[in-house]
Formats: C-alpha cells, sequence, structure tokens
C-alpha cells in the first residue's frame, strides 16, 4: 500500500547498494500465512490468493499493462541472513546457478528457451538476491497457456529441480569473482566500513550478499546443496503473477506443478539477527577514503523493536514519521540551492529495517574541506524541528502532497506495468504488509491524513528522535588532520549542539504570479493539419507557435507535454556547457519563482518538470494527471517566457559538478566516461 512504498523507498535511499532492498522477517521464517490474516486491514479484492497442501503460496492479479504479456516472480524468502558461518555468498552464487542446469533444462538449454519464445536474457528473465530473499523474475511475451506452461515449469525446476553440478560451479566461479571486483570501489569500501559501525551487534555486516573470497573459492556441490535443501522449500515460496490472464485457467496449471514438490531434509532454524546496542551518549565514526569524490557527514538514531502485525495503527505511525520527515527534507532542499549552504544534497529518513532495527538518520554530501561546517548545519537543522517543531504551512504541502499522491494512483491504476505492480507485491509480501487496491488506500489513508494536524506530525519526530544515542559519521575523502580524528569530529558535533537555533521561518503561501490573461491576448490559430500516418493533428499560431497533438489510450488519465525550443546541444559554444545547463536551468525555477517557491505552489497537484539540453533542442518536459492540464500549460508557458537562471544555481551546479568529475577521476570505470568515449 502507499504507505508500505513511501517507506521502502526510504530504504532504498538509505542504502543504495542494488543488493540492500526492502525485506522481511517474521517471527516465524516458514510461515505460510498471509500478512492480511493477521491484520484489521483487507487486501486487494482482485487479487487471488492461493496456498497448497505442501505450503507453497501464489498470487495472481489480471492486469492488462502491456497487453498479452505476463510477469512472473518466485519469492524465495530466504538471502544473505540465512547462510551458515561457512556459506557466506552462498545464496547469490545459487542464483546464478539455477540458470546452469535443472531437471527439465540442462546446462544451456534455459537461455535457448528464453530466446526461442522472444525473450531477452536480462530483460525479460533476470534475478536477485538481497539479505532476506531471493527473486526470480521471467515476463511472457505472449500470455498463451502454453508460454505460461512452460514458464511454471522454469519455477518449478528454480524450486526443487536445481542440478548444481560441480563442472558448472567452477565454470560460474569466475562469474561471481569478477562481479565481486566490480564492486570494489571506494565507495563500496566506505560503505561497508560505515555499515560495520551503523550495525554493529548485527548479522547484517557479516552477511553482505557478495560473500567472501574464501567462500566463492571454496565452494562446491555439497555446501551449496545444504543450503539449497534448508531454504528452497515450499513453505519458504511464494509465486506472484500479474498480467493478462485468467486466474481461473492458472490456477489447476500451478497446482499441478507444484503441488507435488516437497522439501529436503529438517526444517531450518531461523537465523538470530542479533540486537543494536543501545549508547546513553553519542558514538563516532571517522572513515577516510581519498578516492571518494565527495565528504559524507551524518547524524543518525537506532533502536530494537519487536515485528509487528500489519495494522491500521501501524501504518498511520508510519506515515506520520515520513510526513514529518519529509517536512524537514523540504527544508534542506532550500538549503541545498543556497550557494552559501555547506553541501550540495541532504537526505533525511526514518523506516524500519528487517521489521527489527529502526532508524532515523540526516546526511549530507560536501567537498572534503566543508565536512565541519555541514555537520554543524544538520545537527542544527535537525534540533531546530525537535524544539520547533513545523509551521501550518509546511504541515499543509505535505498533507497536499499526500492526498495527490493517493488520488493519482487511483486515477492511473489501469497504466501499472505488470512486471512493476509484480515487484510491489513482492515488496510488501516481504515487509508483512498488506497490500491494497488505490481505492482502499485513498479511503483510509486518505481520510486518516485529513484529520492529521501539525501535533501528530511534531509528536511523531519526537518519537524518532527522543533517544539519547546518536551516531555520528564523517566518511569520504575528508582529510581530518588532527591526532585523533574522533575527537575532531566530537569536538565539531559538541560545538555545533551549543549554537543557539531560531525557529524556522516560513514565507507562507505563494500564488502563481503568471498568465493574468486578458480576452485581447487569445490567439486564434492560423492553421490546422491532420497527421493521418500517426492519427494527429498540427496547429500553428501566429507567433511562430506549432502544438503538435497525438492522443494515445497509454497511461489512462494522463498527459505528456513536451516543449522544444532553441538549438541545444548543436548550439553550444564550449564543450560542457550542455551539461551545466541541465543542471542550472533544472534548478532555477522561474525568473519570478525560485525552483522550492515553484515546487510550494505546485504542492498537491499532479504535475511533475523536467529539463534537458537536446542534441538539436532544448527541452521542458512535463507529465501530468488530465485534471491539472490547465496548470501544466500554465507553468510551461511561464518557464518558456520568463526563464530562471539563478545565481545561486549556477554555484551549487558548478560544485556538485566538481563533486561528480573528481568521482570519476578516482574509479577506473571513470576513465571511460573521462577520455574514452571521447577518443571513440
Amino acid at each position: 500500500m502507499l504507505v508500505a512504498k513511501k517507506i521502502c523507498n526510504v530504504l532504498v535511499v538509505l542504502v543504495s547498494l542494488s543488493f540492500f532492498l526492502p525485506l522481511s522477517s517474521s517471527a516465524d521464517c516458514l510461515s505460510t500465512s498471509w500478512p492480511h490474516e493477521k491484520s484489521d486491514l483487507s487486501p486487494d479484492p482482485s487479487i487471488v490468493y492461493g496456498r497448497l497442501a505442501n505450503g507453497f503460496r501464489y498470487i495472481l492479479k489480471k492486469n492488462q499493462e502491456p497487453e498479452h504479456r505476463v510477469a512472473m516472480s518466485l519469492n524465495i524468502q530466504a538471502g544473505s541472513l540465512h547462510e551458515d558461518d561457512d556459506q557466506r555468498g552462498i545464496a547469490h552464487f545459487l542464483e546464478h546457478m539455477l540458470f546452469n542446469g535443472s531437471t527439465h533444462f540442462p546446462p544451456g538449454k534455459l537461455i535457448e528457451y528464453f530466446q526461442s519464445i522472444g525473450m531477452s536474457f536480462g530483460g525479460d528473465t533476470n534475478a536477485h538476491t538481497s539479505y532476506d530473499e531471493t527473486v526470480y523474475d521471467i515476463v511472457l511475451p505472449l500470455g498463451s497457456t502454453e508460454q505460461i506452461k512452460d514458464g511454471l515449469l522454469v519455477f518449478s525446476d528454480y524450486a526443487r529441480g536445481a542440478l548444481l553440478l560441480q563442472e558448472e560451479i567452477d565454470r560460474e566461479r569466475g562469474v561471481i569473482l569478477s562481479e565481486k571486483r566490480s564492486r570494489d570501489s571506494a565507495g563500496y569500501r566506505a560503505h561497508m566500513k560505515e555499515l560495520a559501525f551503523s550495525m554493529e551487534g548485527t548479522r547484517i555486516p557479516e552477511r553482505v550478499v557478495i560473500g567472501i573470497p574464501d567462500t566463492l573459492n571454496k565452494a562446491d556441490h555439497a555446501i551449496m546443496k545444504r543450503f539449497y535443501d534448508a531454504w528452497y522449500r515450499p513453505e519458504n515460496m511464494v509465486l506472484v503473477m500479474v498480467g493478462d490472464f485468467d486466474p481461473a485457467v492458472i490456477q489447476p496449471l500451478l497446482e499441478k506443478q507444484f503441488a507435488p514438490l516437497q522439501g529436503t531434509g529438517p526444517v531450518p532454524t531461523c537465523p538470530d539477527f542479533g540486537v543494536l546496542p543501545q549508547h546513553d551518549k553519542a558514538q563516532f565514526f571517522y572513515h577516510h577514503e581519498a578516492e571518494m569524490g565527495t565528504a559524507e557527514t551524518a547524524i543518525e538514531t537506532h533502536w530494537n523493536v519487536v515485528p509487528r502485525k500489519d495494522s491500521a495503527a501501524l501504518e498511520i505511525d508510519e506515515l506520520r514519521k515520513y510526513m514529518a520527515s519529509t517536512i524537514v527534507q523540504h527544508r534542506l532542499d532550500e538549503l541545498a540551492q543556497q550557494s552559501d549552504t555547506p553541501f550540495t544534497t541532504a537526505r533525511i529518513y526514518t523506516g524500519i529495517f528487517l521489521e527489527r532495527f529502526a532508524y532515523g538518520e540526516i546526511n549530507a554530501k560536501c567537498d572534503p574541506e566543508k565536512w565541519q561546517q555541514s555537520l554543524t548545519l544538520l545537527e542544527n537543522t535537525l534540533r531546530q524541528a525537535l524544539e520547533y517543531g513545523f509551521s501550518e504551512d509546511e504541515f499543509q504541502r505535505v498533507q497536499k502532497e499526500i492526498l495527490s499522491d493517493l488520488e493519482s494512483a487511483v486515477l492511473t491504476q489501469n497504466s501499472r506495468n505488470s512486471k512493476a505492480l509484480s515487484f510491489e507485491i513482492i515488496r510488501s509480501l516481504n515487509r508483512n504488509r498488506v497490500f491494497q487496491s488505490p481505492e482502499q488506500e485513498q479511503d483510509w489513508v486518505g481520510s486518516a491524513v485529513q484529520d492529521m494536524t501539525v501535533a501528530h506530525l511534531e509528536k511523531a519526530f519526537q518519537e524518532i528522535w527522543a533517544r539519547a544515542s546518536r551516531l555520528v559519521k564523517v566518511n569520504g575523502n575528508s582529510v581530518v588532520s588532527e591526532k585523533d580524528p574522533l575527537l575532531a569530529v566530537k569536538s565539531t558535533y559538541k560545538d555545533a549542539g551549543k549554537k543557539e537555533v531560531t525557529a524556522y521561518s516560513s514565507a507562507g503561501a505563494i500564488k502563481f504570479p503568471y498568465l493574468q490573461l486578458s480576452a485581447s491576448s487569445e490567439q486564434s490559430p492560423v492553421s490546422q493539419d491532420l497527421l493521418p500516418d500517426i492519427d494527429g493533428k498540427r496547429i500553428a499560431f501566429a507567433n511562430g507557435v506549432i502544438l503538435n497533438i497525438k492522443q494515445t489510450r497509454f497511461q489512462e488519465n494522463e498527459i505528456q507535454l513536451l516543449a522544444n525550443f532553441g538549438q541545444g546541444e548543436s548550439g553550444s559554444p564550449i564543450p560542457g556547457l550542455p551539461l551545466l545547463a541541465d543542471a542550472v536551468i533544472a534548478q532555477s525555477g522561474t525568473g519570478r519563482l525560485s525552483k522550492d517557491e515553484l515546487g510550494k505552489v505546485l504542492s498537491g497537484s499532479s504535475l511533475d518538470l523536467s529539463f534537458r539540453v537536446g542534441k538539436n533542442a532544448f527541452q521542458w518536459q512535463a507529465k501530468s494527471l488530465n485534471k491539472d492540464i490547465e496548470l501544466a500549460f500554465q507553468v510551461l508557458q511561464s518557464l518558456l517566457a520568463d526563464p530562471g537562471v539563478n545565481q545561486d544555481a549556477f554555484v551549487v551546479s558548478m560544485d556538485r559538478l566538481k563533486q561528480y568529475y573528481d568521482s570519476l577521476a578516482t574509479d577506473v570505470r571513470g576513465a571511460m566516461q573521462l577520455r574514452g568515449d571521447a577518443f571513440l
């Protein structure tokens, strides 16, 4: 549901490495119950939930975007956290091995089969392993009964038909080790050091998905089979199918394929995830990674929680925390647009990881010599919100944004892509959350949001940061020259806490200052031409503006606008200017409204804007719901008639580009972008 999606998105931001995804964990790690069976929330009524006698579960949902296609996912509710000490990296290695030989698809034959029905390996079929899940995906190009039968056969082989031949393990070992080497970047090393500090006391730092060389080099059939038999059991699997099919036709097919499956050996013991230590004072972290292009400062709080059943009360509690953090995020975004701010970007988020480890974090990226000013500003911004709370204007902005998201979800639900929808269902399931329809969410979540007050969000924010425990972190290419860098970090943080902070000053409501048009300003078209080849229309006006219109049945209730003007990249007098212009214009707003002010004006609307310098034209792109089409045209007209080129945006963009180029200069892959592309 929307609340769970918001929190999951926060988790993805918190740890952006691709294998660190939103996860599940329940008291019984092999539970075959559904989240809605233990909740006061009702599931999406369009979904068919099923459970076989062996514990195998399935979810079927009819969806016709795109037509005739079917997205299938086999969700194994186990990942690297379920590995034994001698299996570190085996969960991910095993994921690779299921493509290299199974009962009905000998080595090399599975990819041939995918190609024979028009699927691309990687695009239409893929898999990922994370800390607590392993998911296999297939997108069938034609949702015919025969293709679905074959897809179910493939998944049945994944489930209990892996051959795990030693020669194939030896062959794949090089791929795994190469993948591990490719991840060994400055950013990854810095992340691992910080992870060990932040998640001390838990199993997480010791179970990184890619594993360790000792295990990967020794991996053989026996160790892989032991993990496979322990966790690839029907009672630990969920099949999710979303697409253009009739669930009544599919059910007997999957029952025939999966009902005979049985686990092998004893039911495994659930892993002990550990406990976060609770400190009564701040703890400090410093790590220098010279090859990183930026420095990162952060203040974190975390605590242990007991896994809870999903409920309306839990969802509202999480949503209030999210909304409160979003208000502070708006403040950080406003600061980041100012040229005298020490950091270039900053983020704040909250959530619960593995249903056991709750956290709140505020962090920023900055130039290495500005880490002290950056850390000070983060501490002051956080303390400002805790001591003085939020304004009514700030509350109304985030309230309108949530209500707009709910409305947009209802109006665009028929345009949801089956593959993306399958991912959302699995993400919700693996977090032990009830997946609801957009109408259900709008009904009860919308009512709850409308009943909220500033006081609710202030209380929620206080609850996040109520504990004395703080993790204060400086990571990246900052050189702390003092004899004891940790003392320098501690001293900076303590000095920041002595600075007086005042209440945040809100500019209040802002009105859109454009398009006060009189009747005399209206223009009639000078020509209208049909474009029969594309079933479109071209309309020309006397001022030289040409409007091309094409109606489609895609993206129901949405409109997409593209305004092309000027020469774009082809007219650039010097190299690099298009890249800079991309950033500056996108951050500048209009001549009379800053980007932040424009954001306040548009809060509650569905309008989404982006700018780019194309090869032969500048482009403003806009996307909105049909109900906001007039606003979309007004804003585009304002951006074109009164463009903004903001000096603060220029300074901030130059700083961000410097950090970007510094990162490229210290990364092997960056050399190709800096020199290889130009050479070719």
